[in-house]
């Protein structure tokens, strides 16, 4: 055969090969692409369910007070009156969340209230029994763990002093004080009574998981809303009707071990 036409065969037959390759190597890449794709739009689904817990804070985790502000105003000697009209401004939307705490936080200031006034504010009030116990059960087989709280950070401080190291999410009102040690003002939480659902989805969905796969526990009127949306919801203690009536689970005795059973994979 000529050599002309053998070279020329060749080299049409290394350019169809380099084709090819580059061909098969477009079709891996896309096929990898989109695997990729795929998988993180996957949400977990895990086999045993759920695997986010929200807790109540005030009346659930903390017992011997209904609200931990009312506890502020009654050490301050306020008139009942006066706590329950700024309340009602907020329940008919005269004023907003934030506005309505800082307004409290105004009459307290006015009152000149301390860091260390908490100490005698919260002295009556117990931890329910085996919190630690049980908290460290559900990490260890996976929960994430939140506080979800329309309460005051500085009562879950001077109770739970390891709260930051029980729970991986905390929302709740933060009070501020200055170098004194006196009131100056909150932050309010964006999570009380419909953002406590709001605040359990964000767990749910920074962590992969959808609300079905959550659990709340809580008592209070302000629970409501989220108890309906978790995908699990325990009344602990069954208190309000509200909570007693969206609660899928109502557990009455003060030993937070007694949830577990109701919770983990057998």
């Amino acid at each position: 055969m000529d050599p002309t036409i053998t070279a020329a065969i060749i080299t049409g037959v290394a350019t169809l090969l380099t084709a090819l390759i580059t061909y098969i190597t477009i079709i891996k890449t896309n096929r990898k692409k989109k695997t990729q794709e795929k998988a993180n739009s996957i949400i977990i689904q895990p086999k045993d369910g759920y695997k986010i817990i929200g807790f109540d804070l005030d009346g659930t985790l903390l017992r011997g007070l209904e609200f931990s502000w009312t506890m502020v105003w009654d050490f301050l000697g306020f008139p009942e009156a006066v706590r329950k009209a700024g309340m009602r401004r907020y329940i008919t939307q005269q004023t907003s969340y934030q506005e309505w705490c800082e307004w409290a936080c105004d009459q307290f200031k006015e009152k000149g209230l301390k860091r260390s006034d908490f100490k005698k504010i919260t002295e009556n009030i117990q931890v329910t029994k085996n919190l630690n116990e049980a908290i460290n059960i559900l990490k260890n087989d996976g929960f994430i763990v939140g506080l979800i709280s329309g309460g005051i950070d500085v009562f879950l401080y001077e109770k739970i002093p390891n709260a930051d190291e029980l729970f991986d999410h905390i929302y709740i009102n933060k009070f501020l004080f200055d170098s004194n040690g006196l009131l100056t003002g909150v932050n309010a939480t964006k999570y009380d009574f419909e953002g406590k659902a709001i605040a359990l989805e964000k767990m749910c969905t920074e962590n992969g998981f959808t609300l079905q796969n959550s659990i709340f526990v809580g008592e209070g009127f302000n629970d409501d809303e989220v108890a309906k949306k978790a995908g699990l919801a325990i009344a602990y203690p069954p208190k309000g009707q509200g909570m007693k009536a969206a609660a899928n689970i109502e557990v009455a005795e003060n030993d937070l071990l007694k949830i577990l059973p109701h919770i983990l994979s057998k």
